[in-house]
């Protein structure tokens, strides 16, 4: 989902603390989330479904390539460099 920074904010319930002075990207660095304080409207929206533990179709190797992505950071390289396998693996369906 692409969203200007500009209506990024600190997901404070994520956070766990009172502070207020802390930036939408202090947040996304400690927590890995943020929020927006407004609707966000998904319609024509694309989602991928990713195999999880639940998914018992799924091959081992695959299960691995998902965690892999889920521990390397959003930013890096490595992200980027899983993520293209996955999508080679997996299509994005409509809502």
């Amino acid at each position: 989902m692409e969203i200007n920074e500009d209506k990024l904010l600190p997901d404070y319930d994520e956070l766990k603390i009172k502070s207020k002075d802390v930036t939408w990207k202090e947040s996304l660095a400690i927590c890995k989330t943020v929020r927006v304080d407004e609707d966000v409207n998904v319609n024509k929206a694309e989602y991928l479904m990713l195999p999880n533990t639940m998914n018992h179709k799924e091959t081992e190797d695959n299960l691995n390539l998902v965690r892999e992505l889920s521990k390397s950071e959003v930013q890096s390289l490595d992200a980027n460099v899983v993520l293209k396998e996955i999508l080679s693996k997996w299509s994005w369906q409509k809502l």
